[in-house]
């Protein structure tokens, strides 16, 4: 074995800065400005702290934990899933091994957060959720910054306000997810024995962002996790034990259910006849069921009421009809008036039933992990043919993720990846509900801090069942981190990590290096796909021959020296189509539309095949075009009507009469105008 370097370097304030700084991250030459930058800058990081654990000798395989076991079992079953021989291998295979990343994270956090004793394990804990929640504040301002438009990303009209509330998520539906599962951290703070004045002033501050962020994003899914988990977590919050933790639950419970009929009563289009009525009553057994758990638990009666009443205050403010600057009839009128945000659940049941098909198709070993996103317009399709009635839109759209991430699993892992995820997540639930040795009270129970981890992996898991926490990058590093906290606490002290061999240091070295350069190279082509993007775009509007000329070449090239198999590779390919047939190159745009067949289903797909087939004068390949949209949607009139004018054009008349035909059975008659 080789003996560590005589300078020792402390990784723990490089993933505390990185802790804060990675949901903030926004890289906007990168094609995908929110979400791959950070897998890739995640990518890069790691390897800087294993390089750093290299540096220092120290093995990151001891000790060994109880979730070991289910966390290996997952990958060896999303490994087993993959399909090493499909056309899109390479992205599917970059897509997998984000889950063994995720897994080296895993393990380099207890390396360095883990101690010889459990309240120093429980104290860097706090330093680490600390920092989570510190990033979670600085997503939440910037949020609210938008909400009252000092800061936007772009002047695109939106269809309503929430959308131009993405913070540096991309989305506010992310956004309200990752500020709820940070809000467990913020109230053990506050909450917190022997905490001080000013301390507990800051993080009153920190919550009161959280909650004005929370009610503007308006995303309803993550509320609902908070009124069914945090009350059920109440019953471990540590108290001292004056209080029964079912008569803990039980008073969480009833303001919870108080607050959710609250906001039901406030939503509901009959507010004018019913809502006073309403309100007093459940804000009245809600402040009653908060001051019974005040009184017989060791938390101060005027911090317990001072928390319902920034609730209430923030609710009042933003959800009524106030006239406050940038929500004059309040938060609730808007979200009654606007037809988007209320649509998500019907959305996604029609993408529960496609994803239903892939389970039945392929109930055992999967689809295929990471192949969700290429195969789901043609299950789309087949549930159009299934329902075989007219459609106002050709299609739903692409659909990266099933919006459930336990049905995802069970669709692209089959039985065997979903039976060990089940696993996994029971092993983790069971890790803070157990008694670590004799008659000790549970690991979650043991501190504030180990609680705030615990509560924050369940709501993770719960909004998982009906969204796709786990397929974001913030969410799954918190739910790591979350991970490592409750195996770094759950023994009362370890022994020190054993040093590293040299061959086992070599290889840690040579990792560390490729995790680097692998994270700067996605970095990179995701640039370069974006710079051939706007290249493309602007050599279709210069108005000089010349210009647009140097523009496509530029295009060309940045789009050529794609290397990474990124997750946008079809949207590359068919960029380079495009800019190929922009130059009238035909061969080289059949060649790249040839190749972006392998990697993605999608109406784009056959839009470059129909441009090709109308350079080309070739109508059988635009007819081949317009058949393959009728894979995803054979019951859309519009798909059918083309197909019928050019089966016409090529002399199939009856194939054109029953296309016709079926295009009058499947027309949406057009909306009388108000």
């Amino acid at each position: 074995m080789t003996r560590p370097f005589t300078t020792r370097v402390d990784g723990r304030p490089l993933w505390l800065l990185f802790a804060v700084v990675f949901p903030l991250i926004v890289w906007a030459p990168a094609y995908d400005s929110f979400h791959e930058p950070k897998w890739f800058f995640l990518m890069a990081w790691t390897g800087l702290l294993l390089a750093i654990a290299c540096w220092n000798g120290v093995s990151i395989r001891q000790p060994r934990i109880p979730l070991d076991t289910p966390i290996l079992a997952c990958l060896a079953a999303t490994l087993f899933a993959w399909r090493w021989r499909a056309p899109d291998w390479d992205v599917t295979l970059a897509l997998w091994l984000r889950l063994p990343l995720g897994y080296l994270v895993f393990r380099l956090l207890i390396a360095s957060f883990g101690s010889r004793t459990r309240e120093e394990s429980v104290r860097q804990a706090g330093h680490l959720l600390g920092a989570f929640a510190v990033g979670g504040a600085l997503v939440g301002a910037l949020a609210i910054l938008q909400d009252w438009g000092i800061f936007r990303w772009g002047a695109e009209p939106v269809s309503d306000w929430r959308f131009h509330l993405s913070s540096t998520l991309g989305n506010p539906n992310e956004v309200g997810g990752y500020l709820v599962y940070l809000l467990p951290v913020v109230l053990a703070r506050w909450w917190a024995s022997g905490a001080s004045r000013f301390a507990r002033i800051a993080w009153a501050g920190v919550g009161m962002i959280f909650l004005y962020a929370l009610t503007t994003v308006f995303t309803v899914g993550a509320w609902l996790g908070l009124f069914v988990m945090l009350p059920l977590a109440a019953a471990f919050f540590p108290t001292g034990g004056e209080l029964r933790p079912w008569r803990r639950a039980a008073a969480a419970y009833s303001i919870s259910a108080g607050l959710f009929v609250l906001l039901r009563a406030l939503l509901s289009e009959s507010l004018a006849s019913a809502s006073r009525i309403l309100i007093f009553t459940v804000g009245a057994s809600a402040l009653l069921a908060l001051v019974a758990f005040a009184v017989r638990s060791k938390v101060q009666r005027g911090i317990t009421l001072a928390a319902l009443g920034a609730l209430l205050f923030v609710w009042g403010t933003l959800l009524l009809p106030w006239g406050i600057p940038n929500h004059p009839e309040g938060l609730v009128r808007e979200a009654l008036d606007s037809p988007r945000w209320k649509g998500g659940f019907g959305a996604r049941r029609f993408i529960w039933r496609t994803t239903g098909l892939m389970v039945k198709d392929h109930p055992l070993r999967g689809i295929g992990y990471g192949r969700y996103y290429n195969l789901h317009n043609l299950y789309q399709g087949e549930v159009y043919r299934q329902r075989d009635h007219p459609h106002d839109r050709p299609s739903v759209g692409l659909v990266p993720q099933a919006h459930s991430d336990p049905l995802q699993i069970l669709a692209e892992t089959g039985a065997l990846g979903m039976l060990t995820f089940a696993w996994l997540v029971a092993s983790a639930i069971w890790l803070g509900i157990r008694r670590p040795h004799g008659h000790s009270p549970p690991l979650a129970a043991h501190s504030p801090m180990v609680w705030a981890a615990w509560t924050c992996l369940l709501l993770i898991l719960f909004h998982s069942l009906v969204d796709f926490p786990l397929r974001q990058p913030q969410p799954s590093f918190l739910a790591i981190g979350c991970l490592a906290i409750l195996s770094a606490t759950r023994a009362r002290g370890s022994a020190p990590a054993a040093p590293m061999r040299f061959g086992q240091r070599l290889l840690t070295g040579i990792l560390a290096a490729g995790l680097v350069s692998a994270g700067s190279v996605g970095l990179r082509d995701q640039q370069r796909l974006k710079f051939g993007f706007e290249e493309y775009r602007r050599g279709l509007s210069a108005a000089e021959p010349a210009r647009a000329s140097a523009s496509l070449s530029l295009a060309a090239e940045a789009l050529d020296s794609i290397r990474y198999p990124l997750l946008e590779t079809h949207d590359a390919l068919l960029y380079r189509a495009s800019v190929a047939l922009a130059q009238n190159d035909l061969e080289t745009a059949l060649v790249q539309l040839r190749m972006a067949g392998n990697y993605r289903h999608g109406i784009a797909l056959f839009d470059g095949w129909e441009e090709y087939g109308r350079l080309a004068r070739d109508p059988r390949v635009t007819l081949g075009a317009v058949e393959g949209k009728l894979l995803y949607n054979p019951c859309w009139a519009g798909y059918l009507e083309e197909a019928a004018r050019l089966n016409r054009l090529l002399g199939r008349h009856e194939d054109a009469a029953r296309l016709t035909e079926r295009a009058e059975r499947f027309r949406v008659p057009e909306k009388p105008m108000p």
